[in-house]
């Protein structure tokens, strides 16, 4: 992948990701091959500002878990009431991180997938 597309990529989705993630991305980006570009540059990620915003109305009801893919973890956040109003005030803290993370997670992904493609 170019290096202008690169930064195209971090730039715009640069808040989707921990800052420390940004140079493993940005190398994993450069092995990149330039068919398979298209394909990273089309995704979505996860807006971490909508999931703490989902976590302070809707937390309770696990729908924060369930926008980040933590199913179980929603369901059983959704049972007991956000872990009895416990567990709803946690993830007010750390729903930003665990976004954050399932984001890259869906990068690495997405990268492997297209190696695997283009190889």
């Amino acid at each position: 992948m170019q290096k202008q597309q690169i930064d195209t990529f971090i730039l715009s989705h640069g808040k989707d990701f921990e800052t420390e993630m940004i140079p493993m991305m940005r190398k994993s980006l450069e092995n990149l091959p330039e068919e398979s570009s298209s394909m990273l540059m089309g995704a979505e990620f996860k807006s971490p500002t909508t999931a703490l915003i989902l976590s302070i109305f809707l937390g309770s009801l696990g729908v924060d878990r369930f926008f980040v893919g933590d199913v179980a973890l929603g369901v059983v956040k959704l049972l007991t009431i956000g872990g009895f109003g416990v567990w709803t005030i946690i993830d007010w803290i750390l729903i930003t991180k665990r976004t954050k993370r399932a984001n890259y997670e869906h990068f690495l992904k997405l990268v492997n997938v297209s190696n695997t493609i283009s190889a």
